[in-house]
């Protein structure tokens, strides 16, 4: 063998020595490259994401309050007589007139007739002279062909002196015999005031309704 074909011999075993190394290198990387790839496959990582701990944070302003809140409560004002109210938001009043306004509520809405009957919505305000105040209470206070009175105290209210009188009817009137009655009378030196309730149908929550009349007057203010 000549010394120049032993250089050609030599060249090409090189050539082939690189080419096999390479392969070899490519094959090595392509190996790691696809097992570090293993957790992309969305089985492993969906059962991954499914051992990790639950969190969820429930928003600061995202809670329960045990105050009442102003979406349950409604105001009435009449501002011919100088005073307002507020009362349960699931109960109406309405009016004809401005010297009207605030003077009949029930748990249903209503209209007022032409000719008023007191009795015609269970709470009705009136307002009464101060020179009429005495003659007042002696006509609730007393029992009459209409009611029985059950019970007459004074009371104090949120600073406010209020006359409280329970009767039941006798049926003589148009309110059937048994049906419950209460009259709430504040005093005030200028515009004394009458809240009362009045049975109106077996099925009513009388409880309920002496509620919602005590805390009308608890938070009755003038101005």
């Amino acid at each position: 063998m000549t010394l120049q074909k032993f250089q050609k011999v030599t060249k090409v075993s090189l050539i082939l020595l690189a080419l096999a190394a390479f392969g070899a290198v490519t094959f090595s990387i392509s190996k790691v490259t696809a097992n570090n790839n293993i957790p992309e496959v969305k089985g492993l990582s969906d059962s991954f994401i499914d051992r990790q701990p639950l969190e969820n944070p429930v928003p600061s302003s995202d809670f329960q309050t045990p105050q009442v809140s102003s979406s349950q409560i409604k105001s009435c004002t009449n501002t011919q007589f100088g005073f307002e109210l507020m009362y349960d938001s699931e109960w109406f009043t309405t009016h004809n007139t401005e010297d009207q306004k605030c003077l009949f509520f029930a748990p249903y809405s209503f209209v007022v007739p032409q000719f008023i009957d007191n009795n015609f919505v269970p709470i009705n305000l009136e307002i009464v002279a101060a020179q009429d105040w005495l003659s007042t209470i002696q006509f609730y206070e007393n029992p009459n062909d209409f009611y029985n009175v059950i019970s007459s105290q004074n009371i104090e209210m949120n600073g406010k002196l209020v006359k409280k009188i329970e009767s039941k009817s006798t049926g003589e009137g148009t309110i059937p015999r048994g049906y419950f009655v209460m009259h709430l009378l504040i005093f005030d030196g200028e515009n004394p005031i009458r809240l009362s309730y009045t049975q109106l149908d077996e099925n009513e929550d009388v409880e309920e309704a002496k509620a919602t009349l005590v805390e009308m007057v608890k938070n009755l203010s003038y101005f």
